[in-house]
């Protein structure tokens, strides 16, 4: 099975753009056979994910490339998709116009969220994360219908 990415780290970006990308999540990488993410933005965050985790959801994707939705999606998200390996400190770059597109300024949060791992600017991930717990019982509730409760 492969590994998963789980909980959350905060970092700090440097003067080039690159953070630490911590040994846990390295792990996985490992575990799904390579240091190498792809990281896309994602509304207020970007998204990194393992090359093959990445490479199945274009899969998807391409399969439903004709509808005009898909399509505006694939452009804002693949198109703007950059590859990012990690280098032999553990860090990864990334890239100013993806820092940009989701206001990352200097203190981030990691954020394992099994497949990916979601990159946030530290004040809007604490923004998100409160209002999620103000109505955490209703997303409970309503996960564990769709999931089964566990």
């Amino acid at each position: 099975m492969k590994g998963r990415f789980r909980g959350q780290s905060e970092h700090m970006l440097d003067a080039k753009g690159r953070i630490i990308f911590p040994g846990r999540y390295r792990d996985v990488l490992e575990q799904n056979g390579a240091p190498i993410l792809m990281v896309v933005p994602w509304g207020t965050c970007l998204r990194a994910y393992p090359i093959d985790e990445w490479e199945t959801f274009e899969d998807k994707l391409m399969e439903n490339i004709n509808s005009p939705r898909v399509e505006k999606f694939v452009r804002q998200c693949a198109g703007r998709a950059v590859e990012c390996p990690i280098d032999k400190q553990g860090r990864i770059l990334l890239p100013a116009n993806l820092r940009a597109a989701v206001g990352l300024e200097k203190e981030i949060i990691l954020s394992g969220m099994l497949r990916w791992v979601e990159i946030w600017d530290k004040a809007t991930a604490e923004k998100v994360n409160e209002e999620v717990g103000e109505s955490f019982e209703d997303i409970k509730n309503a996960t564990l219908a769709q999931i089964g409760n566990y």
